[in-house]
């Protein structure tokens, strides 16, 4: 157990004596003092007990240092016992306590009370310091505990608005899944209707040359339109799964640009549009999947032919930028809303014009992104609804 401090003033120094000797037993750090100044000077420097003093002494008197002594902030626990052979009445005793004095010993001093006194005071000393320490404890616990649970009911509000975003999101690609689902159907309903008629043409009996090629090329056209949607939602499902490899070899991206231009041409004839290319003279080779960046720009073409009006224009160029290289595809199409820029590369997405178009999954542009970001590249669209779009993605340019 920690000892604790007891300092004994007075100006007698046989007294202090006396006073070391009685209370030695008590095994605690006696300090003697001789004067006033001298008691003050330890009070300022130690953590003091109680304080034994005499009341009739020179310069200052034990009431006015007791006054003193008490009016200090770090010796508000502190004891103080008066010693005197004089100023026992009542109003002594009265000026005593007020001044800040616990007790009274009258002289000649009895040893076992005045180590009784002492001894009570000490305790009271060591159950208020602990008391206190626990009560800092219970504080610091509290502060602990409250702030656990503030934590806690942070997270479990965090939580609560990740599971409304979640419950949200769930709703929104249930909505989109069930849209995609009944616009599939319609998808893969409306190349039907020409094939049966292709072949109700072809089982008449007086169908000329003409009608039967023309019945050919309807069935070979809505055949290419539903192979497309079937590979879509393949490549979809894979990218989904995990399954999708890419197989990459050196490649020359003009002719990944005159495939895609070649798979579209026809179509953007029948719409009277303009389709012009232009990969440079460059020679620009890359380690990549030839068939996913064909199939990345056919997406892109044909969005800019579905979006476009007959006698509008769809461009594709391409050029090196430094370690990258750059592909374009601009049209002078219907163009996309600004709240729809951020939405188009998501799958099942389609802008209000895309779904009053009807055609197509809306799995293209989800796709490309794709493609382009497993060959380490990034793509995205600028444009503004009645000026066109221009959709620009990048690739790696490597040793090209």
């Amino acid at each position: 157990m920690e000892k604790l401090n007891v300092l004994m003033v007075d100006d007698q120094p046989a007294k202090l004596l006396t006073y070391e000797a009685i209370l030695a037993g008590l095994g605690e750090t006696l300090i003697k003092a001789g004067t006033a100044r001298e008691a003050l000077s330890v009070l300022l420097k130690e953590e003091i007990a109680v304080v034994l003093m005499d009341v009739n002494m020179p310069e200052l008197d034990g009431f006015e240092l007791a006054a003193m002594i008490r009016q200090h902030p770090r010796c508000k626990k502190t004891a103080i016992i008066f010693v005197s052979a004089v100023h026992l009445t009542d109003w002594d005793r009265l000026r005593g306590y007020e001044s800040g004095a616990v007790d009274y010993v009258s002289v000649p001093v009895v040893p076992e009370i005045l180590r009784a006194k002492i001894g009570v005071f000490l305790d009271l000393y060591r159950k208020s310091a602990e008391l206190e320490r626990l009560n800092r404890s219970l504080e610091h616990r509290v502060a602990e505990r409250t702030a656990e649970l503030e934590g806690t009911v942070r997270q479990l509000r965090d939580n609560e608005i990740r599971l409304l975003q979640q419950g949200e999101a769930l709703a929104d690609a249930d909505r989109r899944k069930n849209e995609f689902i009944a616009m599939l159907a319609h998808e893969l309903r409306n190349p039907l209707q020409p094939i049966r008629m292709a072949m109700e043409m072809a089982r008449q009996s007086q169908a000329t040359e003409e009608q039967l090629r023309l019945g050919r090329d309807i069935v070979e056209r809505q055949v290419n339109h539903l192979v497309r949607l079937i590979d879509d939602l393949m490549d979809a499902s894979r990218i989904t799964s995990g399954k999708l490899r890419l197989v990459q070899q050196r490649i020359d991206l003009r002719q990944v640009a005159d495939a895609a231009a070649d798979s579209i041409r026809e179509l953007a004839q029948r719409k009277g549009q303009r389709l012009d290319v232009d990969a440079g003279v460059e020679r620009l080779e890359i380690d990549a999947d030839a068939a996913r960046l064909t199939q990345v720009v056919v997406n892109l073409l044909s969005n800019g032919v579905k979006f476009t009006q007959p006698g509008g224009t769809i461009a594709l160029s391409m050029a090196r930028h430094g370690d990258s290289v750059i592909m374009r595809v601009r049209d002078n199409g219907v163009g996309i809303a600004a709240e729809d820029l951020d939405r188009i590369f998501q799958e099942f997405q389609q802008t209000e014009a895309g779904a009053r178009q009807q055609e197509g999954t809306g799995l293209g542009l989800a796709l490309s992104k794709c493609f382009v970001e497993m060959h380490g590249g990034r793509i995205w669209c600028d444009s503004q609804l009645g000026n066109g779009s221009t959709f620009v993605f990048t690739l790696p340019a490597g040793s090209a």
